[in-house]
């Protein structure tokens, strides 16, 4: 049985009734979020770029970076806390949470360190923000233009951190078409491909754009190594190209979410298995948008684990690490349940993979003690034996 059947087989199917997207949004959480997108604008540039050589200048920017990073400790701090969300996503104060502990880090760090904590707060946003098409409108407040000298990878991650998404997408197809980017820099050139894949995917919807990508890759000599993917990739968007749209009722997104994550499972296991990276986008959309409607718990447990399931096959898509997230939140939600127990099995193969890979030893302190929580709260409730 494929993975993605033994997830949504082991709770009830969804409500067809369940509720619509909630209708409005705490004022204070939308002020907070177009405050937190013009810090978050202001710090990106910044260490992204060249450290000064010149004493003076560089001392300059560690100040800005550390008024930077106050102000966003400030306006991150109980983001998770609102009562009216932007809808019923667990998403939402989950990596809101994530954000909150994220930026606190900022704090802690300087150099090379405040950088790499800045890129996973920058991440954060993203990941929460381009969950579908729905996920983020843009920012009420108005939104200093992105410096249009500053490299055009760069560009679309600010631009995607503040949920300019349209902005974003054209600056990520400058990178994408930068034969020189490919050269000289083939990680960001890549990350900016991938980065303009999971916005045609999973915010504009749009496959015929995403063809356009996957073409220019297989047009860039420096592109190579990625050829492979996009030749699977480009298979899987033409079959999305040719399918009709589907309603999108609660029951409705269940069965498309079951469908891509069964397609993807069976598409790994073949020579064109890069395109099953397009099918799990796309199914993270779908559930997204599922959890958005509120859906019966069971439901909602489903939900997460077939989002621990897709995020851990898209690691290489650089979707950010959110398996570990979804996982957890899963084994939580339907405590002592099969369903925790492969949610739990699958976080700690994973969780071992990424931080031990074949080297073996123990994971860090942290890990290891929420591993051991989770253990227990996975682990089938013992039956009661009978005349007890």
């Amino acid at each position: 049985m494929l993975a993605s059947i033994a997830v949504f087989a082991l709770l009830p199917t969804a409500d067809p009734a369940s509720p619509p997207l909630k209708p409005e949004v705490d004022a204070a959480w939308v002020a907070r979020m177009d405050a937190l997108a013009v810090s978050l604008a202001a710090i990106l540039p910044e260490v992204a770029m060249p450290t000064p050589t010149d004493a003076a200048a560089r001392s300059a920017r560690d100040e800005r970076l550390r008024q930077h990073a106050r102000s966003l400790a400030a306006l991150a701090h109980g983001v998770a806390n609102s009562e009216r969300l932007p809808d019923s996503d667990p998403t939402v104060p989950l990596l809101s949470a994530k954000l909150e502990a994220s930026v606190a880090e900022l704090a802690k760090r300087d150099g090379e360190r405040l950088k790499d904590a800045v890129f996973v707060v920058a991440a954060t946003c993203i990941g929460c923000h381009t969950r579908t098409d729905r996920g983020a409108p843009r920012p009420r407040t108005s939104l200093a233009p992105v410096d249009t000298k500053l490299p055009a990878w760069l560009r679309g991650d600010v631009l995607s951190a503040t949920r300019r998404f349209q902005e974003a997408r054209a600056a990520y197809r400058v990178a994408v078409a930068d034969e020189k980017l490919a050269e000289a820099e083939p990680t960001l050139w890549e990350r900016a491909v991938k980065r303009a894949l999971v916005l045609d995917v999973r915010v504009a919807r749009d496959p015929q754009a995403a063809l356009e990508v996957v073409e220019r890759v297989l047009a860039t000599p420096a592109g190579q190594p990625l050829w492979q993917d996009a030749i699977g990739w480009r298979g899987s968007l033409r079959r999305w190209a040719g399918e009709k749209p589907n309603p999108d009722s609660a029951a409705e997104l269940e069965a498309k979410a079951e469908r891509l994550l069964d397609e993807a499972a069976g598409l790994e296991r073949t020579p064109d298995g890069s395109g099953a990276d397009i099918l799990y986008l796309r199914a993270t959309a779908a559930l997204h948008e599922l959890l958005a409607r509120a859906p019966a718990p069971a439901v909602r447990a489903q939900a997460l684990a077939g989002l621990g399931l897709a995020y851990e096959k898209l690691k290489d898509v650089d979707i950010w690490a959110l398996y570990a997230t979804y996982d957890e939140a899963c084994i939580e939600a339907a405590p002592h349940s099969l369903l925790a127990g492969e949610c739990f099995t699958r976080l700690e193969r994973a969780l071992k993979e990424d931080y031990l890979g074949n080297a073996g030893g123990a994971l860090p302190a942290d890990l290891d003690a929420k591993l051991t929580r989770l253990r227990a709260l996975a682990a089938p409730t013992p039956a009661t034996p009978k005349g007890i």
